[in-house]
């Protein structure tokens, strides 16, 4: 007898228990998503304000960039010099025997 009483009761108890364990979370989402949304829209602006920022740093820092492998490229040229030198050299006594001797 008792348990034709008590046990309808607990299932009650459970599915009121469910109901109010689902509404809680969901209660405070929708208390918090105008919130939420006003902190989007806040974040959205910065990045909008900064953007001009951004892109003129990034602009300045790839020049400086390209100005810096420029010249500092020029240092992997160092160990070529040797050969530029020698095939200056061979240019210079190659065109220095061409020429025809004026007796």
């Amino acid at each position: 007898m008792e348990f034709l009483l008590l046990f309808p009761l607990l299932l009650a108890g459970l599915l009121l228990a469910a109901v109010f364990a689902f509404l809680f979370p969901l209660f405070g989402f929708v208390l918090t998503l105008p919130f939420r949304i006003l902190g989007w829209l806040v974040g959205i602006l910065g990045w909008m304000l900064l953007l001009p920022i951004i892109l003129v740093g990034s602009v300045l820092g790839l020049g400086a960039l390209v100005v810096a492998a420029l010249i500092g490229g020029t240092i992997f040229l160092v160990p070529l010099v040797p050969f530029v030198l020698l095939a200056v050299g061979i240019v210079w006594l190659v065109r220095r025997s061409s020429r025809p001797v004026h007796a």
